[in-house]
C-alpha cells in the first residue's frame, strides 16, 4: 500500500469526525474569505477612483449643504471641464426599512462623468426629456422588481408635498456599472431641476435659496486636480461658505473612515477564528494519533523510519483542512453574487479575488500542518517496544 492512499484511509477512518473537522474548517475558511474580502473591496473603491472627479463639498460638514450659485463660479476656473449638483432628496419608499440612496442630478452631467455607468442611449433621451424621470441601478431594479415604465412612489421628507400625498418618480432608465468599476448598483438619481423647482416653491425659498449637498467635479485632461483643488478652496476661503475639496479617492477612503477601523475589527475576528481551527485540528489529529498509537509501534518494530510515522499523522491532517479550505474558498467565491446584494449599500462591489481564494486554501493547509506538529512528534517519539507492551 502506498503511503498516498494509508493517508486517504487515515484520514476517513472516522468519518464523522473528519467530516466535522473538513466542514468547520470550510466554514471558517469562508469566514476569512468574506473577511479579507472586505478588506480588499474598501481597498479598491480607493484604488480604482478616477484621477479626473473631485468632490466639493461643505468644509463644515458633508450635511451642510453649498450655495448651488458655487457652480458657476467654480466651472469658471481653469482646469475645470464640467460640474455636476448632487443633492440629497431623501423620501420613504414604502416605509422606513426600504433604504436606498436618492439623489438629485443634473443627468447630462452624471453620464458625461461617469463613462462607467453603462445606459441605452434611448434612456438617456428619456430621462432629459422626462422632468418627473428617474434612474436606478441594476441592483435597486432586481430588488424591488422595478421596470423601465414603472412608477416609483417616494414620500417626501426633505421635500414633502404640500398635500401630503407621495411623488410619483418615472423609471425612465436602469444602469448597469461597467465590470470592476466601483459604483453603488443600488442608486435612484432624479432631476435636479425638478428638486430644484420644488425648492423654490416653498415658503422658506427666499430665504434658504438653492442649495445643493456637493459638487461632482471633473478635471481637464492635461490640469492637475490638486492644483484645481486649491482654487476652488481659495475662492471660498472668506465664505460665505468655506469649500472642502477633495479626490474620488480622498473622498471615499473619508466614508470608509467613517465607519471605524474596519481592518483591525475584522482581524481581530479573524485572528480569533484562526486560533479556533487550530485547536479544532489538533483536538481532533491528537485523538486519531492516540487511537493508532499500537499500528505507529509495529510500523516502526518493522523498520518504519520515525519520521514517516510523523509524516502520516501531518499529511493526515493537511488533506483533511485542506480539503475544507477548498470547499470553504470555492464557496465563498461562488456565493459573490448574494454578498454583493446583501452589502450593496457599504461595498458597493463586492468581490473575491483570486488571491483571497489562494490564500483561503494555502492557509487551510498550513493550519493543518500547524495543528498536527504536537500529535506528529509525540507519534515519532513512540518506543515500538513500550507501546506493544503497553497494548
Amino acid at each position: 500500500m502506498s503511503l498516498a492512499r494509508l493517508v486517504v484511509r487515515n484520514a476517513f477512518r472516522h468519518p464523522l469526525r473528519s467530516s466535522l473537522l473538513v466542514l468547520f474548517t470550510a466554514l471558517s475558511v469562508f469566514l476569512g474569505c468574506f473577511l479579507r474580502s472586505v478588506v480588499t473591496t474598501l481597498d479598491a473603491a480607493v484604488t480604482q477612483a478616477s484621477t479626473n472627479r473631485i468632490t466639493v463639498q461643505s468644509a463644515v460638514s458633508l450635511f451642510a449643504e453649498l450655495p448651488a450659485a458655487y457652480r458657476e463660479t467654480i466651472a469658471q476656473l481653469p482646469g475645470v471641464e464640467s460640474v455636476n449638483r448632487w443633492t440629497w432628496f431623501g423620501g420613504t419608499y414604502r416605509d422606513g426599512k426600504n433604504f436606498f440612496p436618492r439623489m438629485a442630478v443634473d443627468f447630462d452631467l452624471l453620464f458625461a462623468q461617469y463613462p462607467e455607468l453603462l445606459v441605452p442611449a434611448d434612456q438617456q433621451r428619456a430621462l432629459l426629456e422626462d422632468r418627473r424621470g428617474c434612474l436606478v441601478g441594476r441592483g435597486l431594479a432586481d430588488q424591488y422588481g422595478f421596470k423601465v415604465g414603472d412608477a416609483i412612489p417616494l414620500m417626501g421628507t426633505n421635500y414633502p408635498k404640500a398635500d401630503g400625498s407621495a411623488w410619483d418618480f418615472n423609471v425612465r432608465g436602469i444602469y448597469d456599472v461597467a465590470p470592476d468599476a466601483v459604483f453603488n448598483a443600488k442608486v435612484m438619481f432624479l432631476s435636479w431641476d425638478l428638486v430644484d423647482e420644488v425648492r423654490r416653491a416653498s415658503p422658506d425659498a427666499a430665504i434658504v435659496g438653492s442649495r445643493v449637498s456637493l459638487f461632482w467635479v471633473k478635471v481637464r485632461d492635461g490640469f492637475d486636480a490638486q492644483a484645481v483643488m486649491a482654487a476652488i478652496d481659495a475662492r471660498y476661503a472668506t465664505g460665505p461658505t468655506r469649500t472642502l475639496s477633495q479626490t474620488e479617492a480622498a473622498f471615499r477612503a473619508s466614508r470608509i473612515a467613517a465607519l471605524g477601523n474596519v481592518a483591525g475589527f475584522l482581524g481581530w475576528i479573524g485572528a480569533a477564528v484562526l486560533f479556533a481551527v487550530v485547536l479544532s485540528a489538533g483536538n481532533a489529529m491528537a485523538m486519531a494519533a492516540a487511537e493508532r498509537g499500537r499500528e505507529s509501534g509495529i510500523l516502526m518494530s518493522l523498520g518504519f523510519p520515525a519520521r514517516r510515522v510523523a509524516f502520516l499523522v501531518v499529511a493526515e491532517s493537511m488533506l483533511l483542512t485542506g480539503v475544507g479550505g477548498v470547499l470553504g474558498a470555492g464557496g465563498a467565491r461562488a456565493a459573490v453574487g448574494a454578498l454583493r446584494g446583501l452589502f450593496a449599500e457599504i461595498l458597493p462591489v463586492f468581490m473575491v479575488d483570486s488571491g483571497t481564494v489562494i490564500a483561503g486554501v494555502v492557509g487551510a493547509v498550513a493550519i493543518g500542518f500547524v495543528a498536527a506538529l504536537l500529535p506528529a512528534v509525540r507519534q515519532a517519539s513512540l518506543r515500538p517496544l513500550e507501546v506493544l507492551r503497553s497494548e
